[in-house]
């Protein structure tokens, strides 16, 4: 379901796999070519489930990369969660992209999977949201609030402490490249430090998203 790619090869494999047919028992796993260390916790179908997986790459020379997957069910609150696999002693090269969705499976095994909110950092745990269902979205960088129609209540640009910030939205389920600038339906700037800036013209309809 989750693979970290170098130029030519899989560093490592998040997945699942079906380990008793007869029970339909659903295991996530974790490994560099393929998941090879499985969790012995099984995994409730129809339920959301927040997984984290925690990387320490290779740094060249010395298979010291390792990896921890935590597996918290919907509705189990905002927690620490425990480690529910662990890889560790990877000889691994430069990971150069992060690939979701389902790499490869049996065309026997049929079925509805479903991603949502995946987010990255690179010093700590997210650990999730206190609500998945929440309906204030923080955003530090470009990316879709939602993609379809719906309304905005409000926007709020929240300065960082530099005395320039910048904040545009559009109407576009696509995502806009260098030069796509077009014409937004909401821009904000700040002019001092730390400065809050919010907009006249709310609530705003959104078509597209």
């Amino acid at each position: 379901m989750f693979e970290l790619q170098s130029a030519g090869a899989v560093e490592l494999a998040f997945g699942f796999r079906i380990a008793d047919a007869s029970t339909d028992v659903i295991n996530f796993g974790i490994g560099k070519l393929t998941p090879t260390v499985w969790g012995t916790q099984a995994i409730q179908r129809g339920l959301w489930h927040l997984v984290e997986i925690d990387v320490s790459l290779d740094a060249g020379g010395g298979n010291d990369g390792a990896a921890t997957i935590y597996v918290t069910p919907d509705g189990s609150g905002r927690t620490a969660g425990t480690a529910h696999a662990t890889v560790g002693t990877l000889n691994q090269l430069a990971v150069t992209k992060g690939v979701l969705g389902i790499q490869d499976h049996l065309a026997t095994t049929t079925g509805t999977i479903l991603f949502d909110g995946f987010v990255m950092d690179n010093a700590a745990r997210v650990q999730g949201e206190l609500d998945r269902w929440n309906s204030t979205i923080r955003m530090t960088q470009s990316g879709h609030a939602f993609v379809g129609s719906g309304v905005i209540d409000n926007i709020t640009l929240v300065g960082n402490g530099a005395a320039s910030q910048e904040l545009r939205l559009w109407d576009t389920d696509e995502a806009l490249g260098v030069g796509g600038m077009g014409h937004p339906r909401i821009e904000l700037h700040t002019t001092g430090t730390s400065e809050i800036v919010d907009p006249a013209s709310m609530p705003l309809r959104i078509n597209k998203g």
